[in-house]
């Protein structure tokens, strides 16, 4: 609808942590009417087609994304980067080596459950695709917050200068932990739906999934 559509209001504040380059405070919504022509689809749709539930599935894949620029990021200045009286890149330190290819592992394991999530959620049903994006979102919040953090670890005090993407990375996805649906009640859907109990955070209707 058009953001200055009367009734609609914002509280304007919006300097956060990180994901500076968006806007989005809170906002308000008081009487406001929407015209046929401003609508996507029915009233309602989104919670039966499965947007709802495979949301966290494109966050999980920013998440990711960022990981994997700010790992590259930090394995590009490490093979470039020599601390004298060294004559060697940092890069040909085993402990470098080591953090970096941990960081390559976790990333590539949360990077198959995103596919493999992505891949099922067409076939599941809502419970279902909800739980597959949890996992999803989970890990690739979990392994972004790890990579982007150790990366500024890597690159040494350089990691903190706004010269460089390592630190803008990790406050954008620092804030990752916030978006819905937070890492807490991930896991608890996650937990549920692994002991079998209904009650989880995607079901449609009164009863249970199926019923």
């Amino acid at each position: 609808m058009p953001a200055d559509a009367p009734g609609l209001a914002t509280d304007g504040r919006w300097n956060t942590l990180g994901m500076r380059a968006t806007y989005s405070p809170s906002v308000t919504f008081q009487a406001v009417h929407v015209d046929r022509d401003a609508i996507l689809g029915e009233p309602g749709a989104a919670i039966r087609v499965g947007v709802v539930e495979a949301f966290a599935l494109g966050y999980a894949a920013v998440y990711l994304g960022v990981a994997q620029a700010s790992h590259g990021f930090a394995m590009d200045y490490t093979k470039q980067r020599v601390v004298k009286p060294e004559n060697i890149a940092v890069a040909q330190d085993p402990a470098v080596q080591r953090h970096v290819g941990e960081l390559s592992a976790h990333m590539d394991a949360a990077l198959l459950v995103l596919a493999d999530s992505a891949a099922r959620c067409e076939e599941a049903d809502a419970t279902q695709r909800g739980t597959l994006a949890n996992k999803a979102k989970f890990l690739a919040t979990e392994v972004g917050l790890e990579v982007t953090s150790r990366v500024i670890q890597l690159v040494g005090g350089r990691g903190a200068y706004k010269d460089y993407p390592a630190e803008r990375a990790f406050r954008d996805v620092r804030t990752a932990t916030l978006m819905p649906p937070t890492v807490d009640r991930m896991l608890e859907t996650i937990g549920k739906t692994a002991l079998g109990i209904q009650e989880g955070m995607f079901r449609i209707g009164g009863g249970p999934q199926g019923a």
